[in-house]
Order: structure tokens, then sequence, then C-alpha cells
């Protein structure tokens, strides 16, 4: 975000299976009704519901044409080539309605990138809200689209929290400290 001229469009990253339950119909739904200061990019990577995701795009997409939007639908890429393109991006948005700990949290937050998800599961362990990224109840379509609305429109703040998001994935998800805290169990179980 910080590299790329503030004329670029705003870029936002889903990762997951394409269905209800990972929420990419309340994304796209919030993403369609958010108002934006600026051009901004919906990209989603994924499987699943690949068909009716890429319908409800190409609709949009024509609704958009003078709106400075776009959704743009993918199938899965490898992990290497994912993790390769994330710095690309300007925020990570995964609305779930369960996630038992968010990898893709994780690596977006390792990247820099602050991120709009939900309370559920293990996610709030995960992310700080207002601190690396914003978290709302699953489900809350106007929250979604407030978040967007509040880190696209506002560079600085998606700065900040991206800032936060690498220092504290560094801090407590890096793999020395993962290895530390497997070690630390195993001694115990001994």
């Amino acid at each position: 975000d910080v590299n790329r001229p503030e004329s670029s469009p705003v870029r936002i990253l889903f990762a997951g299976r394409y269905g209800h339950r990972k929420g990419v119909y309340d994304l796209l739904a919030a993403f369609k009704n958010a108002k934006f200061d600026v051009p901004a990019e919906l990209c989603l990577f994924g499987d699943g519901e690949v068909e009716k995701v890429k319908q409800i795009a190409e609709r949009d997409n024509e609704e958009f044409a003078d709106c400075g939007k776009k959704v743009s639908v993918s199938g899965w890429v490898s992990r290497g080539d994912y993790l390769k393109m994330i710095p690309g991006y300007d925020l990570l948005a995964l609305p779930s309605y369960s996630e038992t700990f968010g990898m893709s949290l994780v690596e977006a937050m390792g990247q820099g990138l602050p991120v709009i998800s939900t309370f559920s599961g293990g996610v709030p362990y995960v992310v700080r809200d207002g601190e690396d990224g914003i978290l709302f109840e699953a489900g809350d379509l106007p929250a979604l689209q407030t978040a967007l609305e509040r880190l696209v429109n506002d560079r600085n703040l998606r700065v900040a929290m991206g800032k936060t998001a690498w220092k504290d994935a560094s801090e407590r998800f890096s793999g020395r400290i993962v290895l530390q805290g497997l070690e630390s169990v195993y001694s115990q179980l001994q």
C-alpha cells in the first residue's frame, strides 16, 4: 500500500472456499453497496461455488462500469504463488461464519495487510479489533460495509493497521515463536 501510487485502486483480497460459510456472498453484497471515495477492486481466490460467484461478479461489474469498482474471480493458486501475491493487495477480507484459526489472516498480517473479519471461532485470538484490523459479528452486512468503507477510504488508517498487523504477526506467529510454544507443550506432557 505505501509503495503504490495513491491513484491505484485499493485492492481487497479474499481467499477461501466460495460459499456461505466463508462469507463470500456477504462480502460481495457489502462491496456492492459500499460508498468509496477512491477506486476499489475486490479480488477473490478460491474454489467451491465458482460459477455462482462468477455470475454475481459479472452482473455487479456491469453495474460498476462507471463507479470505480471491480470484482475479479479466480480459482486457487499455489500456496507459494499466493504468498508472493499478498503484497500486491491493500487489505484482506474474510467475513467467515466459522473459522477455527484463520491461517490466511496470519499470512496477510505477516505481510503487512490489515484484515476485516468476524468474531467467529479463533479469529479474535489472531486479529486484535481496532489494531490489526476490524472485526464484526458474522452476518452483519452493515458492519461489513462500514469496515470496507473505513479501510478503503482511509489510506492512513490502512497503513497504520497494516504496520501493527505485521508487528503483531511477527511477534506472535513467527516460526520461532510457534516452535517454542509447541516445545513447551510437549515438555509439559512428559
